[in-house]
């Protein structure tokens, strides 16, 4: 027979329903309080059940002081031993990592666990959400071999002993999604994702909490696979059913906010973008505080976005206090402060302070190996990054260093992808610096292959193709030269958002090509056109031989 206790979080697990599991508790609470007395365990049992629906609820505060009530009542009451304390210990270390005190919640979690070990429950379904949460905490702490093994550990459990068609068992697989995904492996993690939303949708109602929080995962992965409209699609559904169920100024809300600015600016809707950016913010720094790590989140989302925008000098200090955030919240070795570095990076680089810059990048690189994984993206992308500020500084052969790196990375990881296009175009320019045209033009012509083979148009390929022509040129063959560089002006000129930078290169690249084939009337017209121009500071790495 269902407690009062129980019922309330059933209320919770099935509806959703935030308000009325709270109610349901505080009502069976005051009456356990005057029936059974303040220090019985049915009373620290529902102050325990209470206090994960007021999490739930974003009431941290309240969460925490009847979290320390159950354990104050459950611990001399039931022993320090018993399951019931256990759970306890559970819930209030989810509150202690949502707090961001990493090192508590550890603690806590293992101490739950090891509670229902020596009970004989080290493989019940109490244990599972021990399991998931320690899994949970080594995915915010970086340690993605640790997260999924338990995580198979809990789904295992769950499978076991409820079967694949309930809401816990699809949370399981949801958790898998995700950590599949930050170890780059998208396909997979947006399949469990997929099997996790069906589930629930089969066993939920349509706007429960479970289903938002799933729709977020999948989100992340669209936005991220360049299908930001899908991805701020199942943001903005996930917005409604977190701020319909849960209220405006919920953490999660909050979270779901941050991504679809993301997905706004990459969609070049700045405006959209700016005003989530500063809602996610406002939420944070009021339910968490200035120095929470979702805070420093934001803060470095922001300065990314503020880079690109143009307002270099406000990215820079934002993204300064970012690194200071996360280093202080997650400490030093965890790929999202790199992340951070890298964002300051990048800042320092529009500010052309190039050797300031460096080393943060080169620091940023070996967080990202020694956490990720030698061979992850992040860890292509930082190579990329760093080889243009050493190019910058003049550093050609440690440039075509990375390059060479970002260039396996991603051939190993993606095959034939825009980023291994990309990291095979920008080492031939470097090739080509360091008078090596014959290394250049095979690193030129795997991108190029690249690029077309996944019918790549506009930009992209007109640098690759601008490329191509100088150092074709420079080996002497101005008539191939000048078909790849024809084919890029007319890629250029029948795009749009073509920077000026990118278009002066090539018009000069083919004026020289034109003067050398004796065009000199053409050469002189190109050479006009390109003069007219502005050269931009932000445009792509194309060369002019």
């Amino acid at each position: 027979m269902m407690t009062g206790a129980d019922e309330g979080l059933d209320i919770l697990n099935t509806a959703g329903d935030v308000s009325a599991a709270r109610e349901h508790l505080m009502r069976e609470l005051g009456r356990a309080v005057a029936s059974k007395g303040a220090g019985h365990p049915v009373t620290g049992v529902l102050h325990r059940n209470l206090a994960f629906v007021l999490q739930a609820a974003g009431d941290l505060a309240s969460a925490e002081e009847h979290y320390r009530k159950a354990l104050e009542i459950l611990t001399p009451g039931l022993g320090e031993n018993h399951p019931e304390t256990a759970v306890a210990l559970n819930g209030y270390g989810q509150l202690r990592q949502t707090q961001g005190h990493f090192a508590e919640a550890k603690s806590m979690y293992e101490r739950s666990l090891a509670i229902l070990q020596a009970n004989g429950a080290g493989e019940s379904l109490l244990a599972a959400r021990s399991m998931t949460n320690i899994g949970r905490l080594f995915h915010d702490l970086g340690m993605l071999n640790d997260t999924a093994q338990w995580y198979g550990n809990a789904f295992q459990v769950y499978e076991r002993e409820l079967g694949t068609e309930v809401p816990d068992t699809a949370g399981s697989i949801n958790n898998i999604g995700t950590v599949l995904d930050s170890q780059g492996r998208t396909d997979q993690g947006l399949a469990h994702l997929e099997e996790a939303l069906a589930i629930y949708e089969r066993t939920r109602d349509a706007d429960h909490p479970d289903i938002a929080q799933v729709l977020t995962n999948i989100g992340r992965i669209l936005q991220s696979g360049n299908r930001c409209a899908e991805g701020i699609a199942c943001y903005e559904r996930a917005l409604r059913i977190f701020a319909s169920r849960l209220g405006e100024e919920h953490i999660l809300v909050g979270q779901v906010s941050n991504n679809l600015a993301l997905a706004h600016a990459a969609g070049n809707d700045p405006q959209r973008a700016r005003h989530y950016f500063d809602r996610a913010l406002t939420i944070f720094r009021t339910q968490l505080g200035e120095r929470h790590a979702n805070t420093g989140t934001v803060l470095n989302n922001l300065a990314g976005f503020l880079h690109r925008t143009g307002a270099v000098d406000e990215a820079s200090a934002m993204a300064g206090i970012a690194l200071e955030i996360r280093e202080e919240r997650l400490g030093h070795e965890h790929p999202v402060t790199a992340q951070s570095m890298e964002t300051l990076a990048l800042a320092l680089v529009a500010q052309r302070r190039f050797d300031q810059a460096e080393p943060l990048l080169t620091e940023a690189a070996a967080v990202f190996v020694r956490t990720r994984g030698p061979q992850h993206p992040e860890v292509g992308q930082v190579h990329m990054n760093l080889a243009n500020c050493l190019q910058a500084l003049g550093r050609l052969e440690a440039a075509r260093d990375c390059l060479t790196r970002a260039v396996t990375v991603f051939t190993d990881f993606y095959g034939s992808h825009e980023y291994t296009a990309q990291a095979n175009d920008n080492l031939a320019a470097i090739l080509l610096m360091l008078d090596e045209p014959e290394d250049a033009l095979r690193a030129s012509s795997a991108a190029l292959s690249v690029y077309r083979s996944l019918g790549c148009r506009g930009a992209a390929l007109a640098a690759c193709l601008s490329n191509h022509g100088a150092i074709v040129s420079a080996l002497g063959e101005d008539a191939e030269a000048g078909k790849s560089l024809r084919e890029a002006l007319s890629e250029l000129d029948g795009g749009t958002g073509i920077n000026s930078t990118a278009l002066r290169a090539c018009l000069l690249n083919l004026a020289d090509v034109e003067r050398d084939l004796g065009d000199l009337a053409e050469a002189d017209r190109l050479r006009a056109r390109a003069d007219a121009l502005f050269a931009t500071k932000d445009g792509a790495p194309c060369l002019h031989a």
